[in-house]
This record gives structure tokens, sequence and C-alpha cells, in this order.
């Protein structure tokens, strides 16, 4: 009976594990479209250049305390990597360099890091 059960556990893990790894392959193939788009590239930049991001930090301000400098970098790398019309892996590689500095004041204090990290997260989902 405990065998069974300890069975039915790892089933159950490996095939969230198999719906999670399935989900990221088709969200990536379906980024990879769009990044090879050169006319989605554009409207995505007409887009952004239409959104009002000094209203945005605003209105972010009280909850993700975010710095005014931070949040302009940020939208001005991320336009000019879409104008780059880079590869996925490139975006990748963006990203993790804007984590990477986004915990860079943590590295010497592990036990601060997972919680700068939840606030990261946090802020960084309020934004998309």
């Amino acid at each position: 009976m405990v065998v069974r059960l300890v069975q039915v556990v790892c089933v159950g893990s490996f095939s969230q594990t198999l719906r999670r790894y399935t989900s990221l392959n088709h969200l990536a193939q379906a980024a990879r479209a769009v990044l090879q788009n050169t006319a989605q590239i554009n409207q995505m930049l007409s887009d952004l250049n239409r959104v009002d991001f000094t209203n945005v930090q605003e209105q972010a301000s009280w909850v993700c305390q975010c710095g005014d400098s931070v949040v302009q970098r940020l939208e001005q790398d991320f336009k000019v990597t879409l104008q780059q019309q880079n590869s996925l892996e490139q975006w990748a590689s963006w990203l993790d360099g804007v984590v990477t500095e986004a915990l860079k004041p943590y590295e010497q204090n592990p036990s601060a890091l997972p919680k700068a990290a939840k606030v990261f997260l946090l802020n960084w989902s309020f934004y998309r």
C-alpha cells in the first residue's frame, strides 16, 4: 500500500513537471514566431511608444517603490532590444541580466536574497 502511494505521488510529480515543460516549450515557440515577425515587432514598438510610462510609473510607485531611473532605463533597454530584432535566446540573456542587476546588492547577504527576489517578481509582474 505504501509503495503504491509513493508510486502515485511520483507519477503525479512527473506528470506535473512534464506539463510545465510542455507549456514552456509552447510559449517559447510562440515567442520565437513573434520575435521573427518584423511586422509584429514594429507594431509592438508603435504600441510601446504610445504608452505614457511616466503616468504608469506614478501609478505604480506606491506599490513597487521603483526608482524612476530604473523604470526609464528598462523601458529604453526593452525598446532597443526589440528594435534589434533579437532572438529568443538573446531576450533570455537580456532578462537574465536584468534579474542579475536587480539582485546584485543582495549577493553578499544570502538570507535577504529570497525576499528581494520575491519583491522583484512582484514589481516585474506589476509592469508586464
